[in-house]
């Protein structure tokens, strides 16, 4: 029976002599296994690297740059090229133009709102010669047909 290297392990033969004998020669010495849970071998966990260093500078270029990239889209790396620093400053421009329309198109409402206010008060005065209350729906249904001559849409 032939036993690899790796099951068995030499170990010395215990003399018959008491212990301060014990004598270690090559006659005395027998083969012993060794028990199948020491030659167990733990599970690694293991990645394929390329052979040549070269292959390696370059996987890991790509990998830095792949970083710098997803940093970039994340506004926490470098500045941009003058040129795309204008392009993205004529970007919130433009960006920022509705709401300054938005702006001037509020003013102008507020505008109007005034001069209805004010138009409705001149009405008011016009319609009652100085009194500041407005007139009653019926009186001006009948300002409207003595102005016209036609009766109102409602009436007959």
């Amino acid at each position: 029976m032939q036993e690899t290297p790796r099951q068995s392990a030499t170990v010395p033969r215990q003399s018959p002599r008491p212990a301060r004998h014990v004598q270690e020669t090559p006659r005395q010495s027998s083969t012993v296994p060794i028990p199948f849970w020491l030659l167990q071998e733990t599970p690694t966990q293991s990645a394929t690297v390329p052979e040549s260093l070269q292959d390696r500078r370059c996987t890991c270029r790509r990998l830095l740059d792949y970083l710098r990239l997803c940093e970039n889209r994340l506004d926490t790396c470098r500045r941009l090229p003058d040129i795309l620093q204008r392009y993205h400053d004529c970007l919130v421009t433009w960006r920022r133009l509705p709401d300054s329309l938005r702006r001037c198109q509020d003013s102008l409402q507020d505008r109007q709102g005034i001069f209805k206010r004010l138009l409705d008060s001149l009405r008011r005065c016009q319609y009652h010669f100085g009194s500041c209350r407005r007139p009653r729906h019926s009186l001006r249904r009948c300002q409207k047909v003595f102005k016209t001559g036609d009766a109102p849409a409602g009436d007959s």
